[in-house]
Formats: structure tokens, C-alpha cells, sequence
């Protein structure tokens, strides 16, 4: 391969997906060490495409056996070194990214790849078991291609897992991210409801009004309301407090009451015990008095 052949090749795997990715890939990967000491230089390119593309093929000539056993054991097939298999021929989730996590980090570019360029992630079960994973591992070299990821038309779990891993991580790059997925009202309650979440797991103060102010509206979906709460505790800010006692003394259904509770519980203070201890007197729900109760006692 040339060295025009193998610049217009590359140029494909770092921008290119399905089809036309695996082709240039495979073109790249057939030349073998020819190409290694290219490869090696794209390691420090400024582009995070070509950095990704780069770990990706050379994980492939350095480590291809375990990158072919990290496709089996995110389908949920038996690996080497499990004893059992279960009763339904496959494991959970859970199973799959424990048996993912000890391969080690050496997997995340296998793993993003699959994600983002060869798209052989077919359900939920092995969307969540990759992003467990990546979750667990909490690898720098994920944040930007999953950045990438939520802001894409993308499969609906995708995007959820890929907003709680973001907010994992709490790398100050994505914030603004996360926020623009929260404001975006063509995505769905269920991934808007994500990025409140994530938001607040960033720990940034710039997060308190814009959740604030997604839970002072009620024209929003409840999820994405009770998951602004969430947010909120996440934040660990104890001056939102005050707004969530505010919320919690009007009348509420009994799942934003919950919530309420829990987040008080978690943030802690005069204030959310104050709330709590008037909520368990007085509250009409037999199921939120407990609640306010048992949190109440957790922060004496």
C-alpha cells in the first residue's frame, strides 16, 4: 500500500461507518507491520477520529484475539475461563461487562468500534453490557467519541447509556454536551430525562439553574421533572434545598414526592431535614410519610 493508499484508506476509518469503514479497515489491516509506524504517528494526531481510528487498528494487529472474544462475550457467548454456562445460552448484561472489564482497558477501542464505526451492537442487552463496561473502566479515550454519540441519531439506550457514562466521567469537555441534549426538545423525555440526570452528576455549578428551572416547570414530562430533582442531588449542592422543600410542601403526586424525598435525604442540611420532618408528620401518602421518615433518621 502506498502511502497515498494508505492516507485516503485512513481518512475513511476515521470518518467513515458501516460498510465503507470496514472495507478501508480491512485494506489497512491486511498490510500488517508495513503500516504500523503510520499508524503509531496518528496516535498523537489533534483529531480524536484519527487517534480512534488509530487505537482501533492497531489493537486489532497487536491484540486480535482478545478483540474477537470481546465481540462473543458482549453477545452474551461463553468466554474462556467460565466455568458455566447459563440455563438461557446467554449471560445478563452485568455478566457480560464483568467478563468485558477484566480484559482491561486494552478493549475500549473494540468497544467504540463496535459503537460508532461497525455497528455490530444489535440490542439493548449488548448496548448496556458495552456501556457498563465503559462505565466501569472509565477510560479517557471514550469521552469524545460518546460525546459524539449522544449528539448523533442514535438508537434511544444508546444515548441514555452514553449520557450516564458522560456524567460518570465528569469530563468538563462534555458538559456543554450533556446541556444541549437536556435543552434539545426533539429528543425523547426518556434521553432529555438522562442529561438532567447527567448534568448534575458533573458536579458544576453552572447545572443548579438550569435544573432549577426545568423543575419549576410543569409543562415538562414528569420524568424529565423528577429526573431534574435527580439531578439536583447528584449536584450535591445544598442551597437547592430550599426550592425542593418549597416543591415538596405543595401537593404533589406521590412519585415527584418520592423523589423529592430521596434528594433531600441525599443533600442533607437544616433545610431537608427541616422538610423531611414536616413531610412525615403531615403527608397524605402513608408510602411518602415513611419515606420523609427513613431519610430523616439517615441524616441524624
Amino acid at each position: 500500500m502506498s502511502n497515498g493508499d494508505f492516507a485516503q484508506q485512513f481518512q475513511t476509518c476515521a470518518t467513515g461507518e458501516g460498510t465503507p469503514y470496514l472495507v478501508a479497515r480491512d485494506a489497512i489491516l491486511a498490510m500488517g507491520a508495513a503500516v504500523r509506524a503510520q499508524l503509531d504517528a496518528k496516535l498523537d494526531s489533534s483529531d480524536w477520529h484519527e487517534q480512534l481510528a488509530a487505537q482501533i487498528l492497531i489493537g486489532w494487529l497487536d491484540n486480535r484475539q482478545l478483540f474477537d472474544q470481546v465481540k462473543k462475550t458482549v453477545g452474551g457467548l461463553p468466554s474462556r475461563g467460565m466455568l458455566s454456562t447459563p440455563v438461557s445460552g446467554t449471560f445478563t448484561p452485568s455478566d457480560r461487562a464483568r467478563g468485558l472489564k477484566a480484559m482491561g482497558t486494552a478493549i475500549v477501542p473494540r468497544l467504540l468500534e463496535m459503537l460508532l464505526k461497525s455497528y455490530e451492537v444489535f440490542d439493548t442487552a449488548e448496548t448496556q453490557a458495552i456501556f457498563q463496561t465503559l462505565n466501569a473502566l472509565r477510560d479517557p479515550r471514550s469521552v469524545m467519541p460518546l460525546a459524539d454519540l449522544v449528539g448523533r441519531t442514535a438508537p434511544e439506550p444508546a444515548q441514555i447509556f452514553a449520557l450516564g457514562t458522560l456524567g460518570t466521567m465528569k469530563d468538563p469537555r462534555t458538559f456543554q454536551t450533556v446541556q444541549s441534549q437536556l435543552a434539545n426538545q426533539t429528543n425523547t423525555a426518556g434521553v432529555r430525562a438522562a442529561a438532567a440526570v447527567a448534568l448534575g452528576m458533573f458536579e458544576d455549578q453552572r447545572a443548579m439553574p438550569v435544573l432549577l428551572a426545568l423543575l419549576r416547570d410543569t409543562t415538562e414530562a414528569d420524568i424529565v421533572r423528577r429526573n431534574a430533582v435527580r439531578g439536583l442531588s447528584q449536584l450535591g449542592d445544598q442551597s437547592a434545598s430550599e426550592a425542593l422543600a418549597a416543591l415538596l410542601r405543595s401537593e404533589q403526586p406521590p412519585e415527584m414526592a418520592l423523589t423529592l424525598v430521596q434528594a433531600l435525604g441525599k443533600l442533607g442540611g437544616p433545610t431537608a431535614i427541616a422538610a423531611l420532618e414536616e413531610t412525615g408528620r403531615s403527608h397524605t401518602e402513608v408510602t411518602v410519610r415513611q419515606a420523609a421518615e427513613g431519610a430523616r433518621r439517615t441524616l441524624a
